[in-house]
């Protein structure tokens, strides 16, 4: 029996509406599995019982919620719990009051223990650095059990772009990596850049690791859905945005998705925009941001908020749910995705599944995903990325003509391309 590992997407699930990054990959690929017919079950550690669980399908669906458990049960609530635990003398007991809240945190009802069999095989879907203890956990289940892991390594930014991220982090996800793939029997990349990284990373380290297997993200099913149901923008989908942000039905716009980090690099289009104002004037178009807050965000909030006309002209919407993503993909003007590094680039499949122009970063996998129908850009250079910008703005038909060619040439990649090669490579 093949096991896909959803502990990370399970924990997603169960404590927010949407999903997005690498939970939403997952979730997408699930839905194409179940679809193609291939048989495997779903499997999730449970923090509480300290055991491997069957997990239904209809438990991740997004926007569920897990009735049977306190409040408590969401990782901001446990971390609540343990800065008050933190609080009390040691003489008293810490462990034992941390004892006491965990039982009574636990469901009233365990949920199925996953039985696991020789020659079955866990297959580590999601974030593998988010489960506490995730190595020793596979580990001593794969070995105990005579099973076989696989894994898929969706970038090595924590190891190239250790500077972004807090030192223990990344020292704690390096360490998992090695052991993980040291122990894998198969280990799967979303990109040819990631692939070569990684080959790259563990040849000069000297880690044991398998055949790489890349595997082609499929496009994110809502986008593709929309396109399928509305495969005209004269009026089938509802043009108004207003229950969004009701300065979008004023004049237009241009959109940038992805969380608002240091990374994605949003901070980089706010000088751009300033100028834009000083030479376009009202026909400048709104800078929608959509995304929350990431790993740096602070000096991106600070410098919005140093500029009143920016902080006019940028809108910054978080928590968007599919319906919502997909009408302010409708309404835009062209796509904007500045980022500083990449393991795949979603929101570049996204932009062209709606058949609109993305002006994306020339590194990493970006060109991979976007091919030659994006219009490509240096991160770093301000300058040319402003007058690429600003052309697509003012010249109309030179926009409606490279969509156009985006609706004739491009291919969406379907999730059971993806499926498939998992499946054929695990069994």
């Amino acid at each position: 029996m093949i096991w896909m590992d959803v502990s990370d997407l399970a924990r997603f699930s169960a404590n927010v509406n949407s999903v997005t990054g690498i939970q939403r990959t997952v979730f997408d690929l699930l839905v194409s599995m179940r679809q193609s017919g291939h048989e495997f079950k779903l499997c999730s550690y449970d923090i509480f019982y300290r055991i491997y669980v069957e997990v239904e399908f209809s438990s991740l669906e997004l926007a569920s919620a897990r009735k049977d458990r306190s409040p408590f049960m969401s990782d901001p609530g446990r971390r609540i719990v343990k800065t008050l635990i933190s609080l009390v003398p040691k003489k008293i007991g810490r462990k034992k009051i941390a004892g006491a809240i965990d039982d009574w945190l636990r469901p009233v009802e365990p949920c199925k223990p996953a039985k696991f069999s020789s020659g079955d095989t866990i297959v580590c879907l999601g974030a593998f650095w988010d489960v506490p203890n995730y190595v020793d956990i596979v580990r001593t289940e794969i070995f105990a059990s005579r099973m076989k892991f696989a894994i898929i390594v969706y970038d090595l930014i924590q190891i190239q772009y250790p500077n972004w991220f807090p030192r223990g982090h990344v020292e704690d996800w390096r360490e998992k990596l090695h052991a993980l793939i040291s122990i894998s029997d198969a280990v799967f990349v979303i990109s040819e850049f990631t692939g070569q990284a990684l080959t790259a990373y563990a040849s000069e380290r000297r880690i044991k690791i398998p055949k790489v297997t890349e595997i082609r993200l499929g496009d994110p099913m809502f986008s593709r859905a929309l396109v399928e149901k509305y495969p005209a923008s004269d009026g089938s989908v509802d043009s108004r945005l207003g229950s969004i942000d009701q300065r979008l039905d004023s004049k237009n716009y241009i959109m940038v998705v992805g969380s608002i980090d240091v990374r994605k690099n949003q901070r980089f289009l706010l000088p751009i925009w300033a100028r834009l104002l000083k030479e376009l004037g009202e026909q400048t178009p709104y800078l929608v941001i959509a995304g929350k807050p990431g790993i740096g965000s602070d000096g991106f909030f600070a410098a919005l908020g140093s500029s009143a006309v920016l902080r006019n002209n940028v809108i910054v919407l978080r928590d968007l749910n599919d319906a919502q993503l997909s009408q302010l993909y409708r309404r835009t003007m062209f796509t904007v995705f500045p980022t500083l590094a990449e393991g795949w680039g979603y929101p570049v499949a996204e932009s062209l599944a709606f058949n609109k122009v993305c002006i994306a970063s020339k590194i990493d996998s970006i060109p991979e995903v976007g091919g030659d129908l994006c219009f490509y850009i240096d991160p770093n250079d301000m300058e040319a990325a402003y007058q690429l910008i600003k052309s697509f703005i003012v010249d109309r038909d030179q926009r409606e003509r490279a969509e156009a060619r985006i609706a004739s040439e491009y291919k969406p990649t379907d999730w059971s391309v993806t499926a498939q090669t998992i499946f054929d490579t695990v069994r």
